[in-house]
């Protein structure tokens, strides 16, 4: 299973700082949306994630675990995006939005650098590839979250791989 990034929008009556220990999954590793009565559900692709990382670092964020506020997303764990975060998130997640929408229908992304063997001077960088529409339509969801955010009746819950 390739590793991805689940946002999920949260009312602000179902949150609580544990909300992730309540999601239930499938026997395939997937959100079972229908257990866990989630709504609004938007996947990416960790590459893509990884790609866009040095942005996603403007966002202010709560880890839910700690209950510290920062920045970025948890990589690894849960990341809350609050109504401190939203506007910046809905703006950072437009901007890719658009400037994918301008790319070919094969979006061809210059991935992270790879090696086999134990010669890290040996190697490649990935080559990433995506339907434009698709991705589009991912950055597009998300920060159309993001603003339903704003308005203070919802929290973005990010589950890192």
């Amino acid at each position: 299973m390739a590793l991805i990034h689940e946002f999920i929008l949260v009312p602000k009556s179902d949150y609580t700082h544990d909300y992730y220990l309540k999601i239930e999954r499938n026997n395939y590793g997937e959100i079972d949306v229908h257990k866990t009565g989630i709504l609004e559900l938007v996947i990416f692709p960790d590459e893509l994630i990884l790609y866009i990382n040095d942005s996603l670092q403007w966002i202010p964020t709560i880890n839910p675990a700690t209950s510290k506020k920062g920045f970025g997303l948890n990589y690894c764990g849960v990341t809350t995006i609050d109504k401190d975060g939203s506007s910046i998130a809905e703006s950072v997640f437009l901007s890719w939005a658009n400037l994918f929408s301008n790319a070919p229908n094969d979006l061809k992304l210059t991935g992270s650098w790879t090696w086999s063997g134990t010669n890290e001077n040996v190697g490649e960088y990935e080559k990433l590839v995506y339907e434009k529409d698709a991705i589009v339509s991912c950055f597009s969801k998300l920060a159309s979250y993001c603003n339903m955010v704003t308005t203070r009746l919802y929290y973005i819950v990010h589950l890192g791989i």
